[in-house]
């Protein structure tokens, strides 16, 4: 989705975005297209 990789570390507190790198590569594409749908429909739904 072009969101930056420190941006991700970052959000979810990691130290180095090494850490968020190795999560990221362990992660199927899918999966993760998945989460970010259903963050979005959260935000979306103004609870956020």
């Amino acid at each position: 989705m072009g969101i930056p990789v420190a941006i991700i570390s970052e959000a979810l507190g990691h130290d180095s975005e090494k850490t968020t790198r190795i999560y990221l590569a362990s992660m199927e594409e899918e999966k993760l297209d998945a989460a970010n749908a259903s963050i979005l429909e959260f935000l979306m739904s103004g609870k956020g």
